[in-house]
């Protein structure tokens, strides 16, 4: 949570090269989740915060997949840069800043 101020500050370059910023939410995954509420308490949240971004939640019926598919560690936060071609090229285990966002923004775009 700490970092996304500085991945939405990255955002609208993406976008204007027509690339998406998504986040990915485990909210699902933690012990008695409200599966029925939670994207109204998503959407609730990404507005007070000011944050515009998608989130998709992850649940329970896609999780080995997704972590098989994008070779997740489970280490939280994780930053994928996928190309054109659905392609990871970049990513960062861990904690990002601007400059390095900036970097991963770079790789998905083919401009490193």
């Amino acid at each position: 949570m700490a970092e996304l101020p500085e991945l939405l500050e990255v955002a609208p370059r993406a976008r204007a090269a027509g690339a998406d910023v998504i986040g990915l939410s485990y909210d699902m995954m933690v012990g008695g989740a409200d599966f029925e509420g939670l994207p109204t308490t998503m959407a609730r949240f990404l507005a007070k915060k000011n944050f515009d971004l998608d989130v998709l939640l992850y649940d329970e019926d896609d999780y080995d997949s997704i972590n098989e598919l994008f070779d997740l560690s489970g280490v939280i936060p994780m930053t994928l840069a996928i190309d054109k071609h659905g392609q990871v090229v970049d990513r960062q285990e861990g904690s990002a800043n601007r400059d390095r966002f900036e970097e991963l923004l770079d790789a998905a775009l083919g401009e490193q």
